[in-house]
């Protein structure tokens, strides 16, 4: 991921060995198009969750997480806090995500969460993944380096995801 990125914003994860704990923070940061983004693998339970993130990063505009599988998009106290769900673990989820935003001028635009279809989700969804067979990228996935969009968005038709976040934009690209 890191040589197909202009800049790779990443951090380590609870299932990740030592090879990428040795490489990757537990906390990375950088300012991307005027936005303070910060990533990091763990953020505990989802109640409060907002609250609490806001008084752990004072000065950041974007949260990126992961742990949970469960994709999340909220907003608070200046604070957006998103995670992408899983492209690989659906967990309790209907299916495989993963997430799209573009930062320009300070701000977060055209979030956008990504369902697989279950026939290509989980083991099957693996094979065409550059790090199966390697260290699982636990944290690497929550990525600010997006790329362009490569079509219109359509409205999407999937289910919203099962947590007490409301996503901002449902939006799938072709």
């Amino acid at each position: 991921l890191q040589e197909r990125s202009r800049e790779l914003v990443a951090c380590w994860g609870n299932n990740d060995g030592d090879e990428l704990r040795s490489r990757l923070p537990e906390v990375a940061r950088a300012t991307l198009a005027g936005v303070r983004v910060a990533v990091v693998h763990e953020t505990g339970g989802k109640d409060r969750r907002e609250e609490r993130m806001r008084a752990a990063y004072p000065d950041t505009d974007l949260l990126v997480f992961g742990h949970s599988h469960i994709p999340w998009d909220t907003t608070a106290s200046g604070l957006r806090l998103l995670n992408p769900g899983s492209p690989t673990d659906r967990r309790l989820q209907p299916n495989c995500t993963w997430m799209t935003c573009r930062l320009a001028e300070g701000a977060v635009h055209d979030v956008a969460v990504h369902r697989l279809p279950r026939a290509q989700a989980g083991a099957s969804a693996n094979r065409a993944l550059p790090w199966v067979g390697r260290t699982r990228p636990t944290a690497i996935w929550p990525r600010v380096d997006f790329p362009a969009p490569l079509g219109p968005s359509r409205p999407n038709s999937s289910p919203a995801p099962t947590s007490s976040a409301t996503p901002r934009s449902a939006s799938v690209r072709p």
